[in-house]
C-alpha cells in the first residue's frame, strides 16, 4: 500500500483520564506526568469551549470575555462542560461501524486530543462553530478511532450542540475533513473504505444548512482505488469527482488541486494524479 495518510495535529497528543486510571501502577512521577496531561487535555478543550461562547455572544475571545463562567478561565471547567449537554471527548463504539462489537473496549475510548479549533464556515461575520476531533489508544496492528464533532453555541439555550459528528478508523486511508477554502469552504468531506470489491471508498459530503445544521447532499463511491499508488489523499484525488457532481466542475475549467505542490495533475478516470 503506497498511498499516504494526511494528518493534522492541531493539538499535542495527550491521554485522558480512563487511561490514567489504569497505568496509576506504573510510578508516581510517571502518574504526575500523565495527570498533568489529563488536565492539559481538559483545560484546551474547556478554553476552546469558552473562547467559541465568548466570540458568539460578544465577537471576540478577549480578557473578560468569559465573565459569568468564573473569570472565563480553566478554572470554569465544571460550568462550561455544564453547557455541553453531551460529553464532547466521548466517542461510541457504535459510531464507528468497525468497533460495534468493541463496545466497553478501551481501544475505542478517546485517548488523544487532535484538534480543537474555531472555524467559521460563513466567514468571521457568521456563527463560530468549534471543531472538536479526539482519537482512541492504537490496536495491535496500529488502527485508531477517530470521532470528528462540530459543536455550535445556542445563545437561547446558553449551551453548545453538536450538528455533526463522524467516526472513522485510521488504517484504511479514512478521513474525515472540514474544507478551509475553495468552493466547498465549510463543508465536511468523509472518505470510508467499501467492504466489498473492487474496494475503494464511500465519499459523502455536508453541507452547513441555513439553519446551521449539517445534512447529507452527497454519497458515492469512490473512482480512486485501495492500493492503486496514488500519493494524494482521498479526497484530494476525489475533489474533481466531488465539485463535479456536486455542479462546481466541468471538464475544460482548471483541475481543483490540493494544498500542496502537484507537478503534473491529470485525470485518469475521474481520479486526480499529481505524478
Amino acid at each position: 500500500m503506497f498511498r499516504t495518510e494526511v494528518k493534522v495535529h492541531a493539538e499535542p497528543k495527550l491521554d485522558n483520564r480512563r487511561h490514567l486510571a489504569r497505568r496509576v501502577r506504573t510510578g508516581p512521577r510517571r502518574c504526575r506526568r500523565i495527570r498533568q496531561q489529563y488536565r492539559d487535555f481538559e483545560h484546551r478543550l474547556v478554553r476552546r469551549l469558552r473562547d467559541a461562547r465568548c466570540v458568539a455572544l460578544y465577537g471576540h475571545a478577549g480578557t473578560g470575555c468569559g465573565r459569568g463562567v468564573r473569570g472565563g478561565t480553566a478554572r470554569a471547567s465544571p460550568a462550561l462542560l455544564a453547557r455541553v449537554p453531551f460529553d464532547p471527548v466521548r466517542s461510541s463504539a457504535a459510531e464507528y461501524s468497525g468497533a460495534a462489537s468493541f463496545a466497553g473496549d478501551p481501544f475505542t475510548e478517546p485517548h488523544y486530543l487532535n484538534a480543537v479549533t474555531i472555524v467559521y464556515p460563513r466567514g468571521r461575520a457568521g456563527r463560530p462553530l468549534l471543531l472538536v476531533q479526539t482519537a482512541s489508544i492504537f490496536s495491535g496492528d496500529s488502527d485508531q478511532i477517530v470521532l470528528t464533532q462540530v459543536l455550535a453555541y445556542e445563545k437561547s439555550r446558553d449551551e453548545f450542540v453538536r450538528i455533526y459528528q463522524h467516526a472513522t478508523g485510521r488504517n484504511n486511508n479514512e478521513e474525515v475533513r472540514y474544507i478551509r477554502f475553495g468552493r466547498l469552504i465549510g463543508d465536511i468531506v468523509s472518505v470510508d473504505p467499501t467492504g466489498n470489491a473492487p474496494y475503494g471508498y464511500w465519499v459523502t459530503v455536508s453541507v452547513l444548512t441555513p439553519e446551521y445544521t449539517y445534512k447529507t447532499v452527497l454519497r458515492y463511491r469512490s473512482a480512486t482505488h485501495y492500493g492503486d499508488n496514488n500519493p494524494l489523499a482521498v479526497i484530494d484525488s476525489e475533489m474533481p469527482n466531488i465539485e463535479e457532481r456536486l455542479g462546481y466542475w466541468k471538464s475544460g475549467m482548471p483541475l481543483p488541486l490540493p494544498a500542496g505542490a502537484c507537478p503534473r495533475p491529470r485525470l485518469i478516470q475521474m481520479e486526480l494524479w499529481c505524478n
